[in-house]
């Protein structure tokens, strides 16, 4: 495997180093048989040319693990075509204060992407340590990776806790990479509370269905599959009727990408008919401010989806009502429609478009 990280803090035992660390390190693997490459310029710069590529995802790396606590770089990896990645991408990293740690693991043909494990990471927390550690207003994930990447400043903790931590995540590392799995993993490592003791969660998660969105040139949308099972089973509630709701995720300018990890279900005065579905206003903007804060901030409203009986495309009202969103409010504001056999995603970006 093939390490992404220019942030070398704990393997050398020796004064401050006035040069490059992961150079340092590269000579002191030397001594062990290795002779890794090193890459001292901009991860970010190189991943966009293909010269570039070639040097920091190899063909012959099996896999490229990112262990730079940067947002940038992970996006960079993310907006890759499937066809220029060769190795299996993924990410390791550290939040609260080492008392968090996680891996993910995209899925073959880069699908789930990282950007994408990170938003099901959001959407799919499961305990109050877990959700404690990662919103943290301080040291949660989100906020140490904002242009910070890691270091001792950004998020102190003690060697113990950081070997600690690291240690059951190559663990889980080795495993993958000795076994991979088709699918997206994700693996989270949590101390319990007052206890050094760490309970390990992992989670599978397949490829995201990938829609072109209409009237938005160049841009995405994303939606994690365990998302659409929940939109079918509210489908399959509703057989003579069209029904919806709203969608909750993230949305990426950068990368033109909009992401769905989740949804809401339609407020009760909604109306519902063989032609026509009309999301309620009944507590809308309660139930979605509720989510975003569950989230620690993390997910928002991105837009709405309803379905039609037939494989019909968007209707003229359909059109209409993606223009009406998109002057009312700023983007994302996707229209989703789900008919028997596809899906089909509108977006108007208001005078931009």
């Amino acid at each position: 495997p093939l390490w992404l990280d220019q942030n070398i803090r704990h393997a050398l035992a020796r004064s401050p180093l006035a040069g490059n660390k992961a150079q340092a390190l590269a000579e002191e693997l030397d001594y062990l048989g290795q002779n890794p490459r090193v890459h001292d310029n901009d991860l970010v710069a190189a991943l966009q040319t293909a010269k570039g590529r070639s040097i920091v995802l190899p063909k012959t790396a099996a896999f490229a693990i990112n262990t730079t606590a940067s947002l940038g770089v992970r996006e960079a990896l993310s907006a890759l075509p499937p066809e220029s990645v060769s190795p299996r991408l993924a990410e390791v990293a550290l939040f609260g204060r080492g008392h968090g740690g996680f891996m993910l693991v995209e899925g073959r043909n880069h699908n789930p992407t990282l950007c994408d494990m990170v938003s099901e990471l959001y959407a799919t927390v499961s305990t109050d340590r877990l959700r404690h550690l990662l919103f943290d207003s301080k040291l949660g994930l989100r906020e140490v990776q904002i242009g910070q990447g890691c270091g001792s400043l950004t998020m102190p903790m003690t060697d113990m806790r950081l070997s600690a931590m690291t240690a059951g995540l190559t663990e889980h590392l080795v495993e993958e990479l000795q076994q991979p799995h088709d699918h997206g993993q994700i693996v989270i490592g949590t101390t319990e509370d007052n206890h050094t003791d760490t309970i390990w969660i992992r989670q599978t998660v397949a490829a995201f269905e990938v829609l072109p969105i209409e009237s938005a040139k160049g841009w995405t949308l994303r939606i994690s599959q365990r998302v659409l099972e929940m939109l079918h089973s509210e489908v399959a509630y509703h057989p003579r009727v069209e029904t919806g709701g709203v969608l909750i995720g993230t949305c990426n300018s950068r990368l033109m990408v909009v992401t769905v990890v989740d949804l809401l279900p339609a407020p009760p005065d909604s109306i519902r008919s063989s032609t026509r579905f009309v999301l309620g206003t009944s507590r809308l903007q309660d139930m979605i401010m509720e989510r975003h804060n569950a989230s620690g901030g993390a997910l928002f409203d991105v837009g709405t989806w309803h379905s039609h009986l037939d494989d019909q495309g968007p209707s003229p009202l359909d059109r209409q009502t993606a223009l009406e969103l998109g002057a009312e409010r700023p983007p994302p504001a996707v229209l989703l429609i789900a008919t028997p056999r596809r899906y089909h995603a509108l977006m108007h970006m208001g005078a931009k478009s």
